[in-house]
């Protein structure tokens, strides 16, 4: 369950994700991207992030912020 209070931060290992999609609350919702910010239109407009694999795990380990609060999976770890 997603709870939309903005405030949990996550470092987002892009390798260790096996399926994107689990992330999609976080491309929907986080206020930023971190080093992704500047893909933000198309990360937010992708119909399928599995698509954006490649070119995700290039990138490999970014942070996000203000962000709401989700259970976490392996690739994901909120940040205290």
């Amino acid at each position: 369950m997603v709870h939309p209070v903005s405030a949990a931060e996550y470092v987002i290992d892009f390798g260790l994700i096996t399926d994107l999609e689990r992330l999609r609350p976080l491309f929907d919702l986080c206020t930023d991207f971190g080093s992704l910010e500047r893909n933000r239109g198309a990360l937010e407009s992708v119909s399928d992030l599995e698509s954006l694999r490649a070119f995700l795990e290039r990138i490999g380990v970014v942070r996000f912020s203000g962000c709401p609060k989700i259970g976490t999976f392996p690739g994901v770890k909120p940040v205290r």
